[in-house]
Formats: C-alpha cells, sequence, structure tokens
C-alpha cells in the first residue's frame, strides 16, 4: 500500500510545535513556574540504555513480575531487577528497534524498522520465535493468554499464535494518504482486540480469528483538504472495565461499550498522546499541551492544568493520588489528581520525556530519548 507522507508536517505534530510559525508566542513552550511541592521525588537507580533518537517514541520501558525491561533503537534487550536496577540479562536481538517491549505471560515482545517481531522470555531472554510483519512497526506489541498482537504502519493487524508464534490471522483496513507518524498500541481484552485506527475509528476484532467485532467513529474525517481531514487515533486507547476509551487527533474524546461499541459519550478533544484512567477519572493531554481531568461516567472536566503548555508532553501516567507526565526538556511532573494543581517535578537526564512512564506501586520508571533509564519512589512530602 503506498502512502504519501509529509515529512515536515510529522515530525512537528509529533514535536508537539506549529510547522506554520515556530516564533509564534502561542506556540512557545511554557517557562517552568515555581510551586508549592506536595510530592518528593527519591531516585532509587539509573542506567544508560543507549540513545534512542527521534524514532523512539515507541522505545517503551516495561515491568513485569519484578522486573524492567527496555529496547534499544539497535536491538539490545536488558531486564533490570526493579528494585536495585541490577541488570538481569542483555540479549542482541539483531534488529533495529522500532516498538516494545510488550510484555505478559511470561514473555516480552519487540518489533522492528523492517517488520520482524521478535519474542523472548522474561525470565532469561531465551528467545521463543520469530516472525516477520509486512511494514515497520510503530505500535507496542500486546499479548494475551493465546494470542501475540502485532500492528504495522500499512494498515495490517497480525495476530500470531503466542506459543507457536504461527500467524492466525490478518486485519487489513486502508491508511489515509495523510496520516500522523505512528500508531495506537492493540489493547487486548475480553476476547476483544481494540485498535484505533489512522481514520479516527476505533474497531474491535475477535482475538481468535480477526473477524471485525464493531467499529466506531471517535473523529469523522471532514474538510476540504488532507491536513483539515486528518483524524488520527495514535495515542494511549484506555480499557476499564466494560468501556473503551480513546482521543484523536482533531477530533473527539469517547467513551464506548467493550462488548458493542456504543458510543457512552463524546467530547471535544485534539490529542495524539491518548488517555490514562485511575477510578473514575479520564486523564489526557491536549494537543497544545494542557493536561485535562474527566469524569469518565459523565465525561464532565474536573480539571485543567495549563502551566505546562507546549512543553510536548508525553502520554500521562497514573501513580496513586498523582498524575506523572515527561516533557520536552526531561522533566518529570507530578499533577495532583484531584484537583489538577503542580504537585512536584524533577529532572530525569538528558533529552525529552517521550514515551509514557511505567509505574508499579509507589515507583515510576522513566525512559528519556537519550536512553537514560531511572526509578523513582514517589511519596507525598511530610
Amino acid at each position: 500500500m503506498k502512502r504519501v507522507v509529509l515529512l515536515i508536517l510529522l515530525a512537528s505534530l509529533a514535536g508537539g510545535c506549529s510547522w506554520f510559525s515556530r516564533e509564534d508566542a502561542s506556540t512557545k513552550p511554557a517557562e517552568l513556574t515555581d510551586y508549592k511541592a506536595t510530592v518528593s521525588f527519591d531516585r532509587l537507580w539509573s542506567h544508560d540504555v543507549s540513545d534512542g533518537g527521534d524514532l523512539a517514541r515507541k522505545l517503551v520501558p516495561a515491568v513485569l513480575n519484578g522486573k524492567v525491561y527496555t529496547v534499544s533503537r539497535d536491538g539490545k534487550v536488558r531486564a533490570f531487577d526493579e528494585e536495585n536496577g541490577r541488570r538481569q540479562w542483555e540479549v542482541d536481538t539483531g534488529i533495529d528497534a522500532a516498538a516494545g517491549p510488550g510484555v505478559g505471560e511470561g514473555m516480552i515482545v519487540v518489533a522492528g524498522m523492517d517488520g520482524n517481531v521478535i519474542a523472548l522470555s522474561a525470565d532469561s531472554g531465551e528467545e521463543r520465535w520469530r516472525a516477520k510483519v509486512t511494514s515497520e512497526v510503530l505500535a507496542v506489541p500486546a499479548i494475551s493468554g493465546n494470542r501475540v498482537v502485532v500492528r504495522s504502519i500499512d494498515g495490517r493487524v497480525f495476530g500470531f499464535d503466542r506459543v507457536s508464534g504461527v500467524r492466525q490471522w490478518i486485519y487489513d483496513h486502508n491508511v489515509p494518504l495523510l496520516t500522523l507518524r505512528g500508531t495506537s498500541d492493540p489493547v487486548i481484552r475480553a476476547g476483544a482486540v481494540i485498535i484505533g485506527l489512522d481514520n479516527g475509528t476505533v474497531t474491535a476484532v475477535n482475538e481468535e480469528d480477526g473477524s471485525v467485532l464493531w467499529q466506531h467513529a471517535v473523529s469523522e474525517r471532514a474538510g476540504r483538504t488532507e491536513l483539515e481531514r486528518l483524524a488520527d487515533i495514535d495515542g494511549r486507547i484506555a480499557v476499564v472495565a466494560t468501556e473503551v476509551y480513546a482521543a484523536a487527533y482533531q477530533g473527539s474524546l469517547t467513551a464506548m461499550a467493550l462488548d458493542s461499541g456504543r458510543p457512552l459519550w463524546t467530547r471535544d478533544l485534539s490529542s495524539w498522546q491518548g488517555v490514562a484512567a485511575q477510578r473514575t477519572s479520564l486523564f489526557a493531554t491536549d494537543a497544545d499541551g494542557n493536561v485535562w481531568a474527566f469524569d469518565r461516567r459523565n465525561s464532565s472536566s474536573l480539571w485543567k492544568q495549563d502551566a505546562l503548555r507546549n512543553r510536548n508532553l508525553s502520554t500521562p501516567a497514573v501513580l496513586g493520588d498523582w498524575v506523572l507526565t515527561g516533557d520536552l526538556d526531561g522533566y518529570l511532573h507530578a499533577i495532583n489528581a484531584d484537583d489538577g494543581s503542580l504537585a512536584g517535578r524533577t529532572h530525569a537526564g538528558g533529552g525529552p520525556i517521550d514515551v509514557q512512564p511505567a509505574v508499579d506501586g509507589n515507583v515510576v520508571f522513566v525512559l528519556t530519548r537519550d536512553g537514560d533509564l531511572s526509578a523513582y519512589r514517589v511519596a507525598a512530602r511530610g
């Protein structure tokens, strides 16, 4: 499938700044200001896991059973002890990695620029199997009891047998001529694979055979030009209990029923970073870098934090009573989940924090674009 890629647009959108006027004051990153810190960050350990570069936006830290896993652009997969940071193993997969690691069911899966997919034992790093898809993978693979699901940028989603790596099915959809560079990660829940598409539609396919269960348009492609019709769902989709939450660029934030795709509510919100959930709240970063909280039951706005506007914030993560997000200068910010007030920040090292922080208990794991992996214990100040 042939695609037209507007590189200037993709690079600027992924970086969160305007390509129309870089001198426009409305797009200038907000200056960090003083505030009363109510959260402390205690750095437990850190490692250099190599420079990821600008193409490392889906090389994310992942946590499973007391270990933290990373993959670098040159294909090295590493496992660290979550508590002390000691390296448990390292494997060179020999690929140019572009997405992963996906974790689950005692295994981790990484994927590459050339469509290679590699499954490893989470305990030892021993290779389980290799497979190949039809193009570059920019979405973190998903793992369930029966399947490994991999999405490539040419519009195809592949279901592999988790144990053998044998391909079981392919779901294919048309990709618009103009899209953001990136694809949302598939989510497997209750026998369904939830996928956010480049045309602003959320699709659920059967985990076993890839047949379509339902579809719902989160953003309608409207406008006279391809730019105006840009409506990607590139960010994280949240599934909570029986509900699915997704946000589209130049679109909306929508809640859908997991079993049918029936829309529960919709409100305007343009985002390419996606959403995170906690209890009855949803948290999202919009295209301008504002952080929002919504009541996930009825979509009402709880608060908006604009002090980090245009700072190219990462997808938010939730740790206890705080929302965590990284920025273009390598700062990790904590926001009070109840009222949206700034609660704390720390500098995590060189380079922007592009990817969602990984959370386990009261510890957060942060990976910068320059390859600095750090673990912090987060606590309320006494």
